[in-house]
């Protein structure tokens, strides 16, 4: 993406650049309970808000409230997000799944063949996704949700907002997830306009793996055939043809586009736990287990 020297830019979860010139900082970063954790999020040192502070709606939950002051008239703002999921949401996926015993498998391919709607909204429901909701005369208007990013690296990413705000007026958003499921190191807003950014596609050249063998076949087309790397190792070396973004006169950002899933592999033994599986058909379970098993193992 070629832009001008003075403005950063960075995608939103669907794959949209946007143009970052003058990113102001929270006023205030408020829980439920009233702490202030505005230092964890105004800058990027990885100390990060964790969602530790539970909500006065529902205690399997937590939030945090972003004040914002307007730097200028606009229809569009954006705020701007370092992110990642904590380790703890990985260890509650990874007891869950231990629930199922020697049919972890069978069961688990079940759930991949139900509609991808429903395992959204499951997400959603769980607090696994992270709701950003906006503050209006008519209460919380949902902005979108961020799917998860995992734990061992941060990511930044943008959210559009549309609401229209003029120089000096108060925008708050709420970020809300499940207890403890992920960890904010960073939020800011950009009121500036959004600009017409040229975008290029770098061409795929060579693709290889570890053992030097041609991956080009299954890597440089979508068609449903997938790389696939099933052990501890495996890499796909890729080149690309970067000879546009050399010869230009502007600044340029470049982002890469994959597509593809990865499956959790396990091998646990026993029978399956069908009674507590059972529960997890109740929206608030998943939730509630993670809530309940980080106050045990930190003897809260």
């Amino acid at each position: 993406v070629e832009h001008a020297d003075d403005m950063e830019v960075l995608m939103d979860s669907y794959g949209a650049p946007y143009s970052l010139k003058r990113p102001v900082s929270p006023r205030s970063a408020q829980t439920d309970l009233g702490n202030d954790y505005l230092s964890q999020i105004k800058t990027h040192d990885g100390v990060a808000y964790q969602f530790l502070d539970e909500t006065t709606e529902n205690q399997d939950f937590s939030s945090i409230d972003l004040s914002f002051i307007s730097t200028g008239s606009t229809n569009q703002m954006k705020l701007v997000l370092n992110l990642k999921n904590t380790l703890w949401l990985d260890h509650t996926f990874e007891r869950f799944g231990s629930l199922m015993g020697g049919q972890y498998d069978r069961i688990s391919s079940k759930q991949n063949s139900s509609p991808a709607e429903q395992k959204i909204q499951w997400s959603k429901d769980e607090g696994i996704m992270l709701a950003v909701k906006l503050k209006t005369d008519d209460g919380w208007r949902t902005i979108d949700y961020i799917n998860t990013v995992g734990p061992l690296a941060s990511r930044s990413i943008v959210v559009p907002i549309e609401a229209y705000c003029q120089a000096g007026d108060e925008l708050i958003v709420r970020l809300e997830s499940g207890y403890h499921f992920w960890e904010v190191d960073y939020a800011a807003m950009d009121f500036t306009s959004n600009d017409p950014l040229e975008i290029t596609r770098l061409p795929l050249l060579t693709a290889v793996d570890e053992n030097n063998i041609d991956l080009m076949s299954v890597i440089a087309y979508h068609d449903g055939t997938y790389l696939e790397q099933p052990y501890i190792g495996a890499e796909a070396i890729l080149t690309f043809d970067g000879y546009p973004t050399l010869q230009s006169q502007k600044s340029t950002t470049l982002f890469l586009h994959t597509r593809g899933y990865y499956e959790y592999i396990r091998d646990y033994t026993g029978k399956p736990n069908i009674s507590e599986l059972k529960k997890f058909q109740q929206t608030g379970t998943f939730a509630r287990f993670a809530k309940t098993r980080l106050s045990q193992t930190a003897g809260l």
